[in-house]
C-alpha cells in the first residue's frame, strides 16, 4: 500500500479546517451578539415606560462583562490563544523546514525556517509559562 495520501483528501481535510475556524468565528460572533442585543432590551423596557431604570439595573448592565474577573479571564484567555499561536506556527515552520531539508532546495530556505520554529517555539514556551505563573487575582 503506497503511505502518499491522495490529493482529494488533503483538499477535503483544508476545506474542512477552513469551514470549521470560520463557523467558530461566526458562532462566537452570534452569542456576543445576543448578550448585547438582551441588554438593549432591558434598557427598551426602562425608556418605553420612560422611567429610569434603577441604579442596581444600570450597574449590573455596565459591568456585564467589565469585572475584575472577566479581565483576568479574557488576558488568561489571550495568553493561552498567544501559546497556541506560536506552538501552531512553531510546528509549520519545523514540518517545512523538515520537508525542504529532505527534499532539497536552497539552504537558506531551510535556515529560515529551522529558525523561525526555534523563535515560535521558545515564544510559545514562554506564553506557556506566562499563563501558568500568573497570580490568581
Amino acid at each position: 500500500m503506497n503511505s502518499q495520501v491522495p490529493p482529494i483528501l488533503w483538499f477535503l481535510f483544508w476545506v474542512c479546517l477552513s469551514v470549521g475556524v470560520l463557523g467558530f468565528g461566526f458562532f462566537m460572533a452570534i452569542i456576543i451578539h445576543r448578550g448585547h442585543m438582551k441588554t438593549l432590551e432591558i434598557l427598551r423596557f426602562y425608556a418605553e415606560k420612560g422611567i429610569e431604570p434603577p441604579p442596581a439595573v444600570v450597574e449590573m448592565l455596565t459591568r456585564q462583562g467589565d469585572n475584575e474577573a472577566a479581565r483576568h479571564g479574557r488576558d488568561i484567555a489571550t495568553k493561552a490563544g498567544n501559546f497556541m499561536g506560536m506552538l501552531v506556527a512553531a510546528t509549520v515552520a519545523g514540518a517545512i523546514a523538515w520537508w525542504r531539508l529532505g527534499a532539497g532546495g536552497p539552504q537558506w530556505l531551510v535556515y529560515f525556517f529551522a529558525v523561525s520554529s526555534v523563535f515560535f517555539g521558545l515564544r510559545s514556551i514562554w506564553y506557556l509559562i506566562t499563563n501558568l505563573t500568573a497570580s490568581v487575582r
